[in-house]
């Protein structure tokens, strides 16, 4: 589970639709941020190009046209390969320990595969661990399968996080049921594609069998196409409006009279249509019944289905008669318009990435596949460091707690000092600031201290100030307001005129008392007298008792 949340999108390229999930991971779970669909575009191969660019291209048009339709800020992805491009080959090796069936397994299916393994990837996971041998399954395909899968996706800092397989997706999505669904029973996977058709079987919650049918609901829509004489694009649109219904004939309803009008389509040839359909079915739940045969495990209780092929009106009444066997959708919700059977490979796809990377099937968890990832941050190139830079961290904080209750014990030590010297202080309230309850009393005691041993006191001051303000005759002076304080005293005061400020200023500065004299502020008044206020400070050696209650 990742610290930080990440964004990843699941994106799960179909026959007709290319589809994605948009899904935020975190410490607190995952969650389904997004969903969208958009159908796939064919393109016509241009003159001249070589057979299978056409395929590339297309592929690669529909990808980034999606992603900028919908995704254009996000950059981690996920991808399936389809399974009609891998080798499927189920192994058994004389191997029980995880890690070595993964060293041995490639070397086993080397003979086992048309290719060489120099210029292809295998990934597989054993689903059954003896005493002495193991049941392994895997995949295998080449190079530029996966290199063609990720070239779309090659940009900027854009990063693929896991590049599995469709039918390994498919079968994950069990991983979403209740664990009775699964746990100590068999149950099989049907996913009716457009091109292609999956089953696969699921024991204990593992895949143990996989294989494709090599057609799917796009063989209805050529049967469309070739009956109406339309093309494929009209001939699948025609499908979803004729509701093609293979239920049995005793269990299908007559259509109406207006059914046949309003699509312009005679009974007969609508007949002719569900009666192709139905042996497709046919072929296909025979096919379905041929893999049941091979399989390494008991037959499957029930089949979950999925696909768009399985929303043909009467698809699970059919495939239940023909296999005998229960046949059920997936008990899961999307939530909106979203139908769960379009939405399962992708949804079992993201579970799968969830598992831890050792259980994964990824293509790029080897050489080639670390050339695939581009931009990714490989955390691992950093443990050593970052598990140092964690570790002095920690202990940096141990030690900034164990400092602060270090000085929590002291500072409460000086408080009980304070506290008894305080109790020796005549006249001294023990209050929780005993600092400013100090300063208060020094403060008293040094006024009366000041008045016992001749300090200036404010008749003194009155007295100084009277005897050196100018006799009205001489200067005509208003005093407006006093203020006196420890260390200097304020006049508020109005003159006549502007020159007798600065004699009455001199008249001040000649006292023994004051340090110094300022005018702080002067205003004109329109009968040309003069407001102003001055600041006389006390000198120094008139309030020096040699305490200071700072």
């Amino acid at each position: 589970m990742p610290l930080f949340s990440e964004n990843y999108l699941v994106i799960d390229y179909g026959s007709t639709l290319i589809k994605g999930i948009l899904y935020q991971s975190g410490p607190g779970g995952k969650s389904i941020l997004r969903v969208e669909s958009l159908p796939i575009v064919t393109l016509k191969p241009e003159e001249g190009e070589k057979p299978g660019s056409e395929e590339l291209g297309e592929y690669e048009y529909n990808v980034v046209r999606f992603i900028q339709s919908f995704f254009p800020e996000e950059q981690n992805f996920i991808l399936n390969l389809p399974v009609d491009r891998t080798y499927v080959r189920d192994i058994r090796i004389p191997v029980v320990n995880l890690k070595h069936i993964q060293e041995v397994m490639t070397s086993e299916v080397e003979n086992l595969v048309p290719v060489s393994l120099d210029e292809a990837e295998v990934v597989g996971s054993a689903w059954d661990i003896g005493e002495e041998n193991s049941n392994v399954i895997t995949f295998t395909t080449k190079h530029e399968n996966l290199e063609a899968l990720v070239v779309p996706l090659m940009r900027g800092t854009a990063s693929i996080r896991m590049l599995s397989v469709d039918s390994v997706g498919l079968a994950s999505i069990v991983n979403l049921l209740e664990p009775a669904e699964y746990q100590g029973r068999v149950v099989g996977q049907i996913d009716i594609g457009g091109e292609y058709t999956i089953i696969n079987a699921i024991k204990d919650g593992m895949l143990v069998y996989s294989r494709q049918i090599p057609y799917g609901g796009n063989a209805i829509t050529k049967i469309i196409s070739e009956i109406l004489e339309i093309d494929y694009q009209a001939a699948e649109q025609k499908k979803i409006e004729l509701d093609v219904d293979i239920s049995d004939d005793g269990r299908r309803p007559e259509k109406p009279e207006q059914f046949f009008k309003r699509n312009r389509i005679d009974k007969k040839v609508y007949a002719k249509i569900v009666k192709l359909s139905r042996e497709v079915f046919t072929d296909l739940a025979d096919d379905i019944e041929r893999s049941i045969l091979s399989l390494p495990c008991q037959t499957p209780d029930h089949y979950f289905v999925s696909g768009g092929g399985s929303l043909l009106t009467g698809s699970f009444e059919f495939l239940e008669k023909s296999l005998e066997s229960t046949v059920r959708r997936y008990p899961l919700e999307m939530g909106g318009d979203s139908n769960i059977a379009l939405w399962a490979t992708a949804l079992g796809t993201g579970e799968h990435y969830r598992l831890k990377a050792v259980q994964r099937m990824d293509f790029l968890s080897g050489p080639f596949g670390n050339t695939l990832r581009r931009s990714e941050f490989n955390f691992n190139t950093l443990a050593t460091p970052v598990l140092f830079v964690s570790a002095s961290i920690i202990l940096l904080l141990v030690s900034f707690l164990i400092s602060i209750l270090l000085d929590q014990r002291q500072i409460k030590a000086y408080q009980l000092q304070l506290q008894e010297i305080a109790k020796q202080i005549p006249g001294m309230t023990l209050k929780e600031d005993l600092i400013a309850e100090a300063k208060r009393l020094c403060q008293a005691r040094l006024q009366t201290v000041k008045g016992q041993t001749g300090g200036v006191t404010v008749l003194e001051l009155l007295k100084d100030l009277t005897d050196r303000t100018p006799s009205p005759t001489e200067l005509k002076f208003e005093l407006k307001r006093f203020s006196y304080t420890d260390n200097d005293l304020t006049i508020d005061a109005e003159v006549d005129n502007i020159a007798q400020v600065g004699s009455l200023q001199e008249k001040y500065q000649a006292s023994s008392i004051f340090s110094k004299v300022e005018v702080v502020n002067r205003n004109l008044l329109p009968n040309q007298k003069v407001r102003l206020t001055m600041k006389l400070t006390l000198k120094q050696n008139t309030t020096a008792f040699g305490v200071d209650c700072n």
